[in-house]
């Protein structure tokens, strides 16, 4: 009788710690991860935020703002932020120049509470100018956003045929 309630201790034990160790990694993989690129505008003395956070298993979303907030999931609001409106997220270009925030792409919406000093211009591209762009971003002085999906470009331009000149 003793073996057996050892054996259901140790049992029930194992149970308790392989739960544990699927909560763990349920909450890792749906907990939001954040990458922010802090900008500053020395004329303006104002800090700026590119923010992206990724939840679940491939959802994500990115903004611009004053501030670091941004959470996961379609219920939360930022009427203060430029906020990603693309239907496929990868990554934005962007370039920091004389006090003016450049992005290129027109997937975002302008926030409705614009608190904004720092001039932000949103630059329409067609794919055949993105796709000039991304050739030669760095010798552009241009960056990408976020740091994580650099490899995108990089095996993009990797892959393309050398053209004749």
């Amino acid at each position: 009788m003793r073996e057996l309630g050892k054996i259901l201790l140790v049992i029930l034990i194992i149970g308790l710690l392989g739960c544990g160790l699927v909560l763990a990694v349920l909450s890792l993989a749906f907990s939001d991860k954040k990458e922010i690129v802090e900008l500053y505008n020395k004329t303006a003395n104002e800090k700026i935020y590119l923010i992206e956070t990724s939840w679940g298993m491939d959802d994500s979303r990115m903004a611009i703002g004053l501030d670091k907030e941004l959470k996961g999931g379609f219920g939360n609001l930022y009427p203060d932020k430029y906020q990603y409106n693309g239907m496929w997220f990868q990554y934005i270009l962007y370039k920091f120049q004389s006090d003016t925030l450049h992005i290129y792409g027109n997937d975002f919406i302008s926030p409705e509470q614009n608190h904004f000093r720092t001039p932000i211009i949103l630059h329409d591209l067609t794919d055949s100018e993105k796709r000039r762009i991304e050739h030669n971003y760095k010798e552009r002085g241009i960056s990408i956003f976020p740091e994580s999906k650099a490899y995108i470009i990089e095996n993009k331009t990797m892959a393309a045929p050398n053209k004749p000149q």
